[in-house]
């Protein structure tokens, strides 16, 4: 949803991610995933 958003923000707006932790295999949905983002927009 996040790339959705990128459509509705500024575009001087820097927003980046990076998953830390997708689980072990691409098909199988994981227990526990985690990702972070990180937001940039200069006022």
């Amino acid at each position: 949803m996040v790339n959705l958003m990128r459509e509705h923000v500024p575009p001087e707006t820097r927003i980046h991610y990076v998953i830390t932790r997708g689980g072990a295999a691409p098909n199988i949905v994981p227990e526990f995933a985690e990702v972070y983002y990180y937001v940039q927009h200069r006022i």
